[in-house]
This record gives structure tokens, sequence and C-alpha cells, in this order.
């Protein structure tokens, strides 16, 4: 936690890092604080307009499978293109899931799971 806070901090408030964060806090057990967050991280999404990848991890991280899938779904309708890059967690709970196959297919990334190597 202490690391993704001062890569929070040092990144000027970086959203992909304050999602980073999100997810430690929510893995150390410190779920009100990981929720009060996400929260500032939706309200930042929604004023941008950008449905931010990384805070499907952190929505998953809080046990939302249902979040994480519907914003990596209106990431994919806005063709963000961190979708191409992102590497996706090993998580039975994606992995299990018909609407992530079927998303990861859509985007043309038959397997989420595994992580792009170059």
């Amino acid at each position: 936690v202490r690391a993704h806070r001062r890569a929070l901090r040092l990144s000027g408030g970086n959203n992909n890092a304050r999602a980073g964060l999100v997810q430690a806090l929510a893995a150390a057990g410190s779920t009100a604080e990981a929720k009060a967050m996400l929260a500032e991280l939706r309200e930042e999404m929604d004023r941008t307009g950008d449905p931010l990848p990384a805070a499907a991890f952190a929505l998953l991280a809080l046990d939302d499978v249902d979040g994480a899938l519907a914003l990596l779904e209106t990431a994919r309708v806005r063709r963000h293109p961190q979708l191409r890059i992102i590497d996706f967690p090993s998580d039975p709970r994606l992995a299990n899931d018909a609407r992530f196959e079927d998303l990861a297919r859509r985007i043309g990334r038959p397997n989420l799971s595994q992580p792009i190597r170059n």
C-alpha cells in the first residue's frame, strides 16, 4: 500500500496509479478507504468520459465482478487503447465468466488472462 501511495503522489494523481492503490487497499483489507477512493475515481471517469480499464481491476478487487465487466464493456465500446495492451489478472471470477470470454473475443484478445508477450 505504501508503494502505491507513493506512486500516486509521484504521478501527480494519475488515475492508473489511483486504481492501483484501490486494488492494494482492498487486498490489505482497507475496504472502506478503497471504496471511498474508488468513488473519487468514478467521479473523475464520469467527468472526463474516460472508462479507465485499470479501474475494472479496482472493482474486481472489491468483489464487484459485474461492475468490472460493465466498465470493460464500456471501454470496448469507446475503443479505449489500453484494452489492446493491458495485462489482465488471472482471476477465476473473470476466466470462468462467459461475458469475459465474449469481451475478449470482441476486442481481438481471445485469452485476456494471459499477458501480452512481445
